[in-house]
């Protein structure tokens, strides 16, 4: 395997930090993401949501301290849905605010999985 830049390692060290996981009993696994999703981060929280997919438990996007989302955050939400689907895991969204819920409606993710104004 390649060895990451610099640049990548801190990417990847700034997405961890920023999905925030926690398992809601057995039952199911919330992901925060605060602030703004970016492109240049959005590969590698991408990657982080699969993953948490893998764990094959219902997974709650808490989106109330998501103040935006770019086309890579939505591109990498639509992999993870893409996962999710296959593995037959729910996905819902927690509490959007008005932009990432226009963000959502634009790009069509809020049909792909249940959107909520319920906390995680």
């Amino acid at each position: 395997m390649p060895r990451r830049s610099r640049t990548e390692q801190q990417i990847a060290h700034s997405a961890r930090y920023r999905v925030q996981v926690t398992r809601r009993g057995p039952d199911a696994l919330v992901a925060a993401l605060p602030g703004k999703i970016d492109n240049e981060e959005s590969e590698e929280v991408g990657r982080l949501l699969i993953a948490l997919v893998d764990a094959a438990v219902p997974v709650r996007l808490d989106l109330s301290q998501t103040s935006g989302l770019d086309t890579g955050a939505v591109a990498a939400l639509f992999r993870m849905l893409r996962a999710a689907r296959q593995a037959s895991v729910p996905v819902t969204a927690h509490q959007p605010g008005p932009g990432v819920r226009e963000a959502l409606h634009t790009s069509g993710l809020d049909r792909a999985m249940d959107c909520t104004d319920q906390p995680a």
